[in-house]
């Protein structure tokens, strides 16, 4: 099931939406259409985090079984302030960023905290944004 809510803390400038996709499916292949946004990805199921630069084509996703994704869909133009990573680099590209800084390992944490609800757990990793 896909769930979408938008920014709590007045972060809409830069943040579009918070979603969670979760399924007690076989593996699936998904067609996403591109949107203009950037999402940062958290595979829960895989504890990994991943980086979706912008598209300019679909792209078909393979999710493994079960799969359990939180995202953040950012505004192209608002992910350099936030990670300071140059935006071309992820142009119809999906990067494993797990491990690879303070910030994303913290908000995995925070992600994967099971005893709180998923709108809680984005209430949560928005105040790590502001911070």
């Amino acid at each position: 099931m896909y769930q979408e809510v938008s920014s709590y803390y007045g972060l809409q400038s830069g943040i579009e939406s918070f979603w969670t996709f979760r399924g007690n499916t076989d593996k699936a292949t998904f067609k996403i259409l591109p949107d203009g946004c950037v999402d940062l990805i958290f595979d829960l199921a895989q504890h990994r985090i991943f980086l979706s630069g912008i598209m300019t084509r679909y792209q078909n996703r393979n999710l493994n079984q079960n799969p359990h994704l939180l995202g953040i869909r950012m505004k192209a133009e608002w992910l350099p302030r936030l990670m300071l990573m140059p935006m071309g680099e992820f142009k119809n590209e999906r990067v494993d960023h797990t491990g690879s800084d303070v910030f994303l390992t913290s908000s995995l944490a925070v992600a994967a905290n099971e005893s709180t609800s998923w709108i809680e757990r984005f209430r949560l990793l928005e105040k790590l944004i502001l911070n």
